[in-house]
């Protein structure tokens, strides 16, 4: 087997789920992110160089942020997040997809949380702030946006570093709040899980990586022998390789040839490669220990997709979670990890959904006349003065 590698997806695969009757709605949230995560990867995939998401993290912290939507905001945002049924089935069925992921873990460390800062001074829908407690399991967390952003900014920080078990650290700053900061909402996912058949480190050895056909680089490469899922053409191989427990997978998707990365990566996004048939074979598996971390400003890249007016202040409709009409997003940051050696995967994310509220409740202007002051008595219409004069001591 040919020792050239390169990381095309790395997913962290559910076994299929048994879907009955009842179930139709988790079923379709679960095709439409997969649908998304295939859409978001291609857009920042653009960008040449190592990448490393969590489509489920962004998915959840913005349909959160979705529930509040309403109009073409609501919309444009099913449309990019390829959300294909209504408000009022989506949010139980991604409280459910969070229950059937969470009864996968055995023998795998994982953690799903969510959490809100809201303003306490923004006038928030009690009915929304219950919908993201009721399906998902988020605190909400009053606080002053203004008076207190530093503490904010710790305590957001600290949330994530909690919940990612050290591994995504200050994902947010200070300059990412201004005095108009009304709300973020926060995902954070960790997963850890051993490898059904661990690699010996023994047989880890320093070998070359092609990054290019002109370009060798020198990595810890492992190595098994192995029987495990398999599948090849004249274009590519797949190897499946589960973690303990059985509910878990990596998939790795290796082109032939190196020069036809980016031909592959195509064939991938346009999902001509979903019904292949694996089957068991006898590999020399070859993969790199690798450890990264990938950061990314969401923002336009989901603009590009199509959900143009959530950032929009004059045209973003959340009157789903508030009536002022002036609330819109105004930054997505994300941010993920990821370590796989000879034991095992160790990844984690967090993704923040930051919004702000134009004129929606202006700071009262303070008029104190509590000095001298000039004022007059007048007829509109023709502005004519009718009386005029000054206050200096209002006492006499």
């Amino acid at each position: 087997m040919k020792r050239l590698f390169v990381l095309l997806v790395l997913a962290l695969l559910y076994c299929p789920f048994v879907f009955s009757d009842d179930k139709e709605d988790l079923k379709t949230l679960a095709e439409g992110n997969r649908e998304f995560a295939f859409k978001l990867y291609k857009e920042l995939g653009k960008q040449e160089g190592n990448l490393f998401f969590s489509p489920y993290s962004i998915s959840t912290a913005l349909a959160m942020t979705y529930a509040g939507a309403r109009g073409e905001t609501e919309k444009q945002m099913a449309e990019a997040l390829c959300f294909k049924i209504g408000q009022d089935k989506l949010h139980p069925a991604f409280a459910n997809l969070r229950k059937e992921i969470g009864l996968a873990k055995l023998n795998v460390e994982m953690t799903i949380a969510n959490c809100l800062w809201a303003d306490k001074k923004h006038p928030f829908l009690q009915d929304y702030l219950n919908l993201v407690k009721k399906d998902y399991s988020a605190s909400v967390q009053s606080v002053n946006f203004v008076a207190d952003r530093a503490q904010i900014t710790k305590q957001i920080n600290d949330w994530v570093e909690k919940q990612t078990n050290n591994r995504i650290k200050d994902i947010v700053s200070e300059d990412n709040f201004n005095d108009l900061t009304v709300l973020a909402l926060v995902n954070a996912i960790y997963f850890k899980a051993k490898w059904v058949h661990q690699f010996k480190k023994k047989e880890t050895a320093e070998e070359k990586f092609h990054v290019t056909a002109e370009k060798d680089v020198k990595v810890p490469m492992m190595f098994q022998n192995l029987d495990v899922q398999y599948y090849e053409n004249e274009d590519l191989q797949v190897v499946i390789l589960p973690y303990k427990g059985g509910n878990f997978t990596m998939t790795i998707v290796l082109p032939k040839d190196i020069g036809k990365f980016k031909e592959v990566e195509k064939k991938v996004f346009n999902e001509e490669y979903k019904n292949i048939s694996l089957k068991i074979e006898k590999v020399d598996l070859f993969i790199p220990r690798f450890k990264m971390e990938y950061n990314v400003l969401l923002s336009d890249k989901l603009s590009e997709l199509g959900m143009k007016d959530a950032f929009i202040s004059e045209k973003a409709d959340f009157t789903g979670m508030e009536l002022s009409k002036f609330l819109y997003i105004s930054l997505i940051l994300h941010k993920a990890f990821v370590s796989v050696d000879e034991e095992g995967t160790e990844a984690a994310a967090a993704t923040v959904v930051f919004a702000e509220a134009i004129s929606a409740a202006p700071p009262a202007k303070l008029f104190r006349a509590d000095h001298p002051f000039i004022f007059t008595i007048r007829e509109n219409s023709t502005r004519t003065i009718l009386f005029m004069g000054r206050v200096v001591d209002p006492s006499r």
